[in-house]
């Protein structure tokens, strides 16, 4: 190991420092609820000294907080251990270390809103540093939903966790009572939560902040969790949510509220003054394209990625176009209600848009919200949209899985299988903001037998209410997918299929996308993708998103390079595996300078691969093989009725190869999509290999 530079705290300039308030106003709405309240200071940064924790990490690995927390809300015991007590460099961090100790402290079979299911929080080692685009923490549990929980949240609570000193949170057991568990340094403690049980997200985190330090931030459950809804979320300031995989009714089976944390520590740096010059470089490229990224998951992505090549989900996949969903309608929004662009902490990207709509408070909207609550709805009413949003916020629900489960209520209430006894007389017209307004009320609270029926889920929904409603529902085990029509790009097809929790944000192809667009620069990019297709995987088809031909590859390489980025706590969006901006190599600088841990790119791909193998092993302990990563017939058997793709289906067989060739290139058994103890041998992951023949049989592991 090199001579090491004087470490010094990571810490912000006062220049950087930012104070202020975030103010809402209240408003009543038809359903009669109250959303809004005071709001108290956001900080970002540190302003003491770096902790000493009785447990510090070893000397010579900065990046790290240096302490794992384990909290039983059963007995109320709450203990400290150190980081190095944990595989850091076989995991990295954040997702690889909470699939790590998910795997092995959730015993198989476990049900998912019991005591013995574990909430684990997760940060990376490039949290809390100057590294841009890196402020996200990973939340993963068995899921209520769709069997392997997982969820990536950005904003400033994941730094406050790591300034406080945490590098992992874990929560077992479940309360008596209502708590909120409080984060302040080295000081852990359960509080009691009667008094906002019963309360709205925002309204939850601002009764907490009322009481607590300056810079204390806090993410919540609502409603939905409470009476665990099986897609609520965990949601954060503004528009930061753990959205998918409904962890929140996770946190609500444990009769936990919220979480706040407070940290005056900092993040140390092994080597800062290169990791610096690294992160201006970094920096440059971003600027470069910030013409882009500005407002990506506010308008952009609506216009470029939504409309101009009609990729939307229009209803329940009843379309690809609709009349009046166009780039006019949504330049109009963005002139008329979005004030400014924002983004995370210590992120040069302004991705989101915040609202000012008249009557409404300031909401920040984002690409997948946007479509639920418009396209996903047959809906061109934008600010109709805006008030969803704010809605679906409060009471705490996945915004992706609402918008599709009343999509399905439309579609199934259009084909007589729903009832109007069903819909308890709900006047259901999918372009009234009020109805999904209504809906998602009695969603949250289990209110009647629309409400009770559809707060399981689309798929538990169609299989009560039977009739054929199954073949509607568009899924991969349990999850409802996001706003991408998967008929028209293969790529996303496949990786909604096999992905670990089985939906497509974090791993797509984007040299698919670039054969959209016909534009010199466009067409420019495209030839540059064929030509690095050919290299990597031995055609140039696999940049053509209609086509199949080497997606197994392409797709298992981007879950891949993504996961990495989880682990580390940085963005996917600043990545090569979306915009370009910074690719492993420059990740793997960054995590070397920061923790002194000396590792090859080549090490750090085998992390993320360590992590999706445990993951998918995760999987099959619990049952899941090659059939379960399926998208629903609907796409195989309707092609897009309408638009530029009228015409394009997913072919099955076709589909099929694809999974057997990402199986291939993964190394899994390809007639049950489970790892082999060959796979799992060459990972480090024995143990693994021989629960599974233990569990399943020794056929179904060899390979």
């Amino acid at each position: 190991m090199a001579d090491k530079e004087k470490k010094v705290s990571n810490k912000p300039t006062k220049g950087e420092e930012k104070t202020g308030k975030v103010s809402r106003r209240r408003f009543l709405k038809s359903t009669g609820l109250v959303v809004g309240g005071a709001a108290a200071g956001i900080y970002i940064g540190n302003n003491s000294h770096a902790l000493a924790h009785e447990t510090p990490i070893k000397d010579g690995y900065g990046g790290y907080g240096g302490t794992v927390l384990r909290v039983d809300l059963t007995t109320g015991k709450i203990n400290m251990e150190p980081t190095t007590n944990y595989e850091i460099g076989k995991y990295i961090g954040a997702r690889g270390l909470n699939i790590k100790t998910l795997y092995d402290e959730v015993k198989a079979g476990t049900d998912a809103l019991s005591p013995e299911n574990k909430l684990i929080l997760g940060v990376g080692p490039l949290v809390g540093t100057r590294a841009p685009s890196s402020s996200r923490m990973t939340i993963t549990a068995m899921s209520p939903l769709c069997t392997y929980g997982e969820s990536n949240i950005g904003g400033l609570f994941p730094i406050q966790l790591k300034f406080a000193g945490y590098d992992q949170v874990i929560i077992s057991g479940r309360s008596k009572k209502p708590v909120y568990l409080s984060i302040v340094n080295d000081k852990a403690e359960l509080k009691d939560a009667a008094h906002i049980w019963g309360k709205g997200t925002h309204e939850t985190q601002d009764a907490i902040i009322k009481t607590a330090d300056a810079g204390t931030q806090v993410i919540s459950i609502g409603p939905a969790g409470e009476n665990l809804v099986r897609y609520a979320c965990i949601k954060g300031t503004g528009k930061n949510t753990a959205g998918r995989t409904g962890l929140g009714a996770v946190m609500g089976s444990k009769n936990l509220k919220a979480i706040a944390a407070r940290g005056t520590g900092s993040t140390e740096l092994d080597k800062p003054k290169r990791f610096l010059e690294i992160n201006k470089k970094l920096y440059k490229g971003i600027e470069a394209v910030s013409d882009h990224v500005n407002g990506i998951c506010a308008t952009q992505v609506p216009k470029n990625f939504m409309v101009d090549p009609s990729l939307a989900v229009i209803g329940n996949y009843e379309a690809s176009s609709m009349e009046g969903w166009n780039n006019e309608l949504l330049d109009k929004f963005d002139k008329d209600y979005i004030d400014k662009y924002v983004g995370c902490a210590k992120c040069p990207i302004r991705c989101y848009g915040r609202t000012n709509v008249p009557g409404l408070p300031k909401t920040i909207v984002a690409c997948f919200p946007m479509g639920d609550f418009s396209s996903r709805l047959k809906s061109t009413n934008l600010v109709g949209m805006v008030e969803n949003v704010t809605m679906c916020n409060h009471y705490g629900l996945d915004a992706t899985s609402t918008g599709a489960v009343i999509a399905l209520i439309y579609e199934l209430y259009d084909k007589g299988i729903l009832t109007k006894e069903d819909a308890e007389d709900i006047p259901l017209d999918r372009r009234d903001k009020d109805t999904v307004n209504i809906l998602m009320r009695k969603i949250a609270y289990r209110e009647g037998k629309i409400g009770k029926l559809f707060a399981e889920g689309s798929v538990r929904a169609a299989r009560e209410i039977g009739k054929g409603a199954e073949y509607y529902v568009v899924h991969t085990r349990g999850l409802e997918p996001p706003l991408a029509d998967t008929r028209i790009v293969k790529g996303k097809a496949l990786s909604n299929a096999v992905t670990s929790r089985g939906e497509s944000t974090r791993a797509f192809g984007p040299p698919e996308m670039s054969s959209f667009d016909k534009t010199p620069k466009g067409l420019e990019k495209h030839e540059k993708a064929k030509k690095q297709m050919k290299e990597l995987y031995g055609t140039e088809k696999a940049a053509f998103h209609y086509e199949y031909d080497g997606k197994g590859a392409l797709i298992s390489r981007m879950d891949i390079v993504t996961t990495v980025y989880d682990c580390v706590g940085a963005c996917k969006f600043a990545s090569d595996a979306v915009l370009g901006v910074f690719g492993l190599d420059d990740l793997l600088q960054m995590l070397s300078l920061a923790t002194d841990i000396d590792c090859s790119e080549q090490e750090v791909f085998v992390a993320g691969e360590r992590t999706v193998n445990l993951e998918r092993a995760f999987l099959a302990r619990e049952g899941i093989t090659r059939d379960d990563d399926d998208l629903g017939e609907k796409l195989f058997k309707e092609p897009v009725p309408s638009g530029p793709h009228k015409g394009d289906i997913l072919e099955r067989d076709k589909f099929e190869k694809m999974k057997s060739d990402f199986y291939k290139v993964r190394g899994w058994d390809v007639q049950t999509g489970i790892p082999s103890r060959k796979k799992l041998e060459e990972l480090g992951l024995d143990y693994v290999a021989d629960e599974l023949e233990t569990i399943l049989g020794t056929s179904t592991a060899k390979g």
